[in-house]
C-alpha cells in the first residue's frame, strides 16, 4: 500500500528534524569538576581530549600535541592566564569537530603541561568561549550532553534569565556574594569549583590580549550566600582572592555551582539561562 503523498512528506519532516536535533547533541564525560569531549582531527585516527573552557577568551591546542600533530606554528602572542602571563602561537586552518559540530578552526598553541598536571590527566586542548559566540549552547550536566539550540527550542519558562555579556573577552554574568552589590564575574566552565572571588578589589584597566582561565585555586575560602538574580543559593564554598584574577572582574562561576542547574549559553540573545 502506497502512502499518501502528504502523509509521506510529514514522515520525512519528521525524521529530517530528529536528524537534525541529534546532530547538534554531544556526549561530554563530566569528571574531576570538568567538562571533557572529544574532539576528532581530519586525518588522525585517535580523538583529543579537550575541556569545554567557557573562561579561555580563544579556543587552545596544547604545544606538545600540536607538535606531535603536524600542525604549523604561526607568530607569537602574549595571553594572560590565571597565574601570570604566557607564550602562545597562532594556529590557523584547523581542521577538527566535536561531534558532528566544527571546532574553532583559528586558536592558540599553548604549553597545558602544568594543568594536565594539576588533574592528573592529559590536556589536548581548550574549547573555549569562541565555541559559544553566536550560538545557543545548552549544558545538562544531569546527563552529560552538550546540546546546540536553535532559537525555537529554547524554553524559558522556570528558568533565571541573566544578562549576559562579553567583558575582555571573556562571557561574563552580575553575581551578588555575601549580601554585597552583584558584580561582572567570568562564567568558567574550566574551573572545577563553585566560585573564586576577589571581593570589592578595585577595578583596573580592562585586557587588550586574549585571556585564558584554565583551573584556578585559592588557600583561603569561605562558605557564603551567593544571589544569581532571584535565585538565592546558601553555604557555597568560595575561594578568596586579593587581587582581581582579570582585571575589570570580580572572580569566576565555576562548574561547582554550574552542575546545579542546566546551563544555558544564548549568545544571540545575550542571556545566561539557569534552569534547575
Amino acid at each position: 500500500m502506497r502512502l499518501p503523498r502528504l502523509l509521506t512528506a510529514a514522515f520525512t519532516a519528521f525524521f529530517l528534524t530528529v536528524a537534525a536535533h541529534a546532530a547538534t547533541e554531544i556526549p561530554f564525560r563530566y569528571s574531576g569538576g570538568m567538562i571533557w569531549v572529544k574532539l576528532a582531527v581530519a586525518g588522525h585516527r585517535e580523538p583529543l581530549n579537550f575541556l569545554l573552557d567557557s573562561g579561555a577568551g580563544a579556543s587552545v591546542l596544547d604545544l606538545g600535541t600540536a607538535r606531535s600533530l603536524g600542525v604549523k606554528l604561526g607568530r607569537s602572542e602574549n595571553v594572560q592566564g590565571v597565574h601570570g602571563r604566557a607564550v602562545a602561537y597562532r594556529v590557523n586552518d584547523f581542521t577538527a569537530h566535536v561531534g558532528a559540530v566544527s571546532a574553532p578552526s583559528s586558536l592558540l598553541a599553548l604549553d597545558l603541561a602544568g594543568v594536565s598536571a594539576g588533574l592528573n590527566q592529559r590536556i589536548d586542548g581548550l574549547l573555549g568561549a569562541d565555541f559559544f559566540r553566536g550560538r545557543i549552547v545548552q549544558i545538562d550536566y544531569a546527563s552529560g550532553r552538550l546540546r546546540l539550540l536553535e532559537r525555537g527550542e529554547v524554553r524559558t519558562a522556570g528558568c533565571e534569565s541573566l544578562p549576559l555579556i562579553r567583558r575582555n573577552d571573556a562571557l561574563c554574568v552580575r553575581v551578588a556574594v555575601a549580601g554585597n552589590s552583584a558584580e561582572w564575574m567570568r562564567i568558567d566552565t574550566g574551573c572545577s569549583s563553585a566560585l573564586e572571588w576577589t571581593g570589592t578589589a578595585a577595578k583596573a584597566k580592562r585586557l587588550s590580549g586574549t585571556s585564558i582561565a584554565a583551573t584556578t585555586s585559592s588557600a583561603r575560602c569561605i562558605f557564603t550566600e551567593v544571589q544569581l538574580g532571584s535565585t538565592r543559593l546558601t553555604a557555597v564554598k568560595a575561594g578568596i582572592h586579593d587581587r582581581q584574577i582579570f582585571p575589570g572582574e570580580s572572580g569566576l562561576l565555576g562548574n561547582g555551582l554550574l552542575s546545579k542547574f542546566t546551563v544555558t549559553f544564548d549568545s544571540t540573545q545575550n542571556r545566561l539561562l539557569l534552569a534547575k
